[in-house]
């Protein structure tokens, strides 16, 4: 594949490789704990990245970063779902009440936790897209405000004021549902 490619895709693609290695690995090793499911969960999102190579326009900046962290974290996604080692929260949350049914304490604790994670949901999907990508970069792409203001064409500072002021806006959303 690499020998009908341009040089200057072949050149895009080894700098992305030696970029973002370690922000692929990490990240499929964030949902993959299998040494084996790791190196295929990165072998495939560089053929995905190969593939789509045009569509990054400039490899070192914040939206290559996170379209890059996006196609792994996909990838590590759909092989969970693949393996049927995927198991959604419901599923997961009625399998601990089932196994702690004599421990009132702990059962309710569980319901708990999955009312707030209900509450905290909602209050994100609340969120108008551009405070949910803001949110959804600095949390789970770990992004610096620096990257994530020169994304929006923002400064640092306004980034970081922004991020406080949607906390500030998921904590009173939270905060009502008490």
């Amino acid at each position: 594949m690499l020998s009908a490619m341009s040089s200057e895709d072949k050149s895009k693609f080894q700098k992305i490789y030696s970029n973002y290695k370690r922000l692929i690995y990490f990240t499929a090793r964030k949902f993959l704990k299998d040494d084996y499911s790791i190196e295929d969960c990165t072998q495939r999102s560089y053929e995905i990245i190969l593939n789509n190579i045009e569509k990054i326009r400039n490899v070192d900046s914040p939206e290559a970063k996170y379209y890059i962290y996006k196609i792994v974290r996909s990838v590590a996604l759909h092989m969970l779902r693949d393996e049927k080692w995927y198991v959604n929260d419901v599923e997961y949350e009625d399998e601990m009440i089932s196994t702690i049914e004599d421990e009132q304490e702990n059962v309710e604790k569980i319901i708990i936790n999955s009312e707030w994670k209900t509450v905290v949901e909602a209050a994100i999907n609340d969120l108008d897209e551009d405070d949910k990508f803001l949110l959804e970069c600095r949390l789970e792409a770990e992004m610096t405000y620096a990257h994530l203001g020169e994304l929006l064409g923002i400064s640092e500072d306004a980034c970081r004021k922004r991020m406080q002021r949607i906390r500030r806006k998921l904590a009173e959303e939270v905060e009502k549902s008490r």
